[in-house]
């Protein structure tokens, strides 16, 4: 009998199992810095997706700003030397950033329309004789 069985166990343990047959728990840790670090990379990335947006969304408000107040520059311009009330520009249409900006001059302020992804902007400019003076986002 002993010569088909052993009387040794043999140690089922190895050094990546533990005494539960689950992964070691220096596997563990290592799972859980790698979670950690993907998390925080993705974080990063989403901020800085986010910039980017916000950053092409300035630059089109600041374009629109920027337009707008050359209109009501122009406008003032003529009201106050009381010219040829046909110059005024009442209306006008600019393409921006390939996005129809509309312009509409309400004497004090000046409404400037958009549609971004299906929505519709809109901002008030209020303006007197020395420039833009507030802005309002509808």
């Amino acid at each position: 009998m002993k010569f088909l069985w052993n009387g040794k166990k043999k140690d089922r343990r190895s050094l990546c199992r533990s005494i539960n047959g689950y992964i070691s728990t220096l596997g563990l840790i290592c799972f859980f810095l790698l979670i950690q670090v993907l998390g925080l990379l993705s974080v990063y990335i989403l901020n800085n997706a986010y910039l980017i947006k916000v950053n092409h969304q300035s630059i089109l408000d600041l374009s629109c700003i920027s337009q707008a107040e050359a209109i009501a520059l122009h406008n003032t311009q003529i009201r106050v030397c009381q010219k040829d009330p046909s110059q005024l520009i009442l209306r006008k249409e600019i393409q921006i950033q390939d996005i129809l900006v509309m312009f509409q001059d309400q004497e004090t302020y000046m409404e400037c329309c958009y549609e971004k992804d299906n929505k519709k902007v809109q901002m008030i400019l209020y303006y007197d004789d020395t420039g833009i003076v507030d802005l309002d986002y509808r």
